[in-house]
C-alpha cells in the first residue's frame, strides 16, 4: 500500500512538473512569434520608409529643379499626389497612402504613410506653412499579431 502511494505521488509530481514545463514552452513560443511579427512589421515599415525618402523632396525640386524659397514648395493643402499623377516622384506623393504588406510568415499588415512639414527648430512640431523639412511617418498595424501599431518617423530636408 505504501509503495502504491509513493508511485501515485511520483506520477502526480511528474504530471505537475510536465504541465509547468509545457506552459513555459508555450509562453516562450508565443513570445518568440510576437517578437518575429514585430520585427517583420518594423522591416516592412523601414522598407517603405526607404522607398519614400529616396525620392525628391518636393514636386518643385524633382528632376533636378532647384528652389530658393519655401513659397515655391507644395502648399500644405496640396501635399499628396498631384491631380492626374500616377507616378510617385516626390516624398509628399505618399501622403495618406495605405498599402497592404505581408512577409513570408505573417500576413495582414497595413502600412499608412503620413507626410507633414515640420518646424525647423522643433522637428517634432508640425508647421502650418511649408518648410525645408518634411516628416515622414510610416505606421504599421496588424490586429492579429500586433497589440498596438508601430510607427517609424524620419525627417527629410531640402538643402
Amino acid at each position: 500500500m505504501k509503495e502504491s502511494l509513493l508511485v501515485i505521488g511520483a506520477v502526480l509530481t511528474f504530471s505537475i512538473l510536465s504541465y509547468a514545463i509545457n506552459q513555459t514552452i508555450i509562453s516562450n513560443t508565443e513570445w518568440v512569434i510576437a517578437l518575429e511579427a514585430r520585427n517583420s512589421a518594423i522591416a516592412q515599415a523601414q522598407q517603405l520608409m526607404d522607398q519614400v525618402t529616396s525620392l525628391s523632396f518636393d514636386e518643385n525640386t524633382s528632376q533636378g529643379k532647384s528652389i530658393n524659397s519655401t513659397a515655391e514648395l507644395t502648399t500644405i493643402k496640396t501635399i499628396g499626389r498631384e491631380t492626374g499623377e500616377n507616378l510617385k516622384d516626390d516624398v509628399d506623393d505618399y501622403d495618406k497612402i495605405s498599402v497592404a504588406g505581408d512577409s513570408s510568415r505573417f500576413t495582414g499588415y497595413k502600412l499608412l504613410v503620413e507626410i507633414s512639414y515640420v518646424d525647423s527648430t522643433k522637428p517634432t512640431v508640425a508647421s502650418l506653412s511649408p518648410t525645408f523639412i518634411k516628416k515622414v511617418t510610416v505606421t504599421v498595424s496588424n490586429s492579429r499579431y500586433l497589440p498596438q501599431p508601430i510607427s517609424l518617423s524620419s525627417l527629410v530636408a531640402y538643402y
